[in-house]
């Protein structure tokens, strides 16, 4: 499947690849859920657009 392709079906949709959507999407990877993460841009920035991180994010990296 390409980067671009949207799959038929999925369990969740993830709206938005900033941190909260990637928080997400590992989360369920780790789980076995299938997902699709839908952005607005085509591929990620090498920049972030994250200010800040919060403490119950990264308590949720924590135990990874």
């Amino acid at each position: 499947m390409g980067t671009n392709a949207i799959p038929a079906t999925t369990s969740v949709v993830i709206v938005g690849g900033g941190p909260a959507g990637m928080t997400a999407a590992i989360t369920l990877a780790d789980a076995g859920v299938d997902f699709v993460v839908l952005d607005q841009l085509a591929e990620g920035l090498n920049t972030s657009r994250a200010a800040v991180v919060r403490s119950s994010t990264a308590a949720v990296k924590a135990s990874w």
